[in-house]
């Protein structure tokens, strides 16, 4: 069955995922972990978004990719 599904803009980024919820059986938001996150505010949202039927991660730090900025500072040197 196809779907035909316009996601725009709104207040707030949960917002285009729970209008997705309207046509689309499961959603999965996946949350990624600064060190600026305001823990309240993300368990806030999460809420909101759980109690629209969206499956919401637990925030996670980015994974540090070889050859990345990250990387060398997390390994200190390069990929060989």
């Amino acid at each position: 069955m196809a779907k035909n599904i316009l996601i725009t803009g709104g207040a707030g980024f949960g917002n285009p995922l729970i209008f997705a919820c309207q046509g689309i059986p499961w959603i999965q938001a996946n949350l990624i972990l600064t060190n600026k996150d305001d823990g309240g505010q993300i368990s806030t949202w999460q809420e909101h978004l759980k109690s629209k039927g969206i499956w919401v991660s637990e925030p996670v730090p980015m994974f540090p990719f070889p050859g990345s900025r990250l990387y060398q500072q997390t390994f200190s040197a390069p990929p060989r």
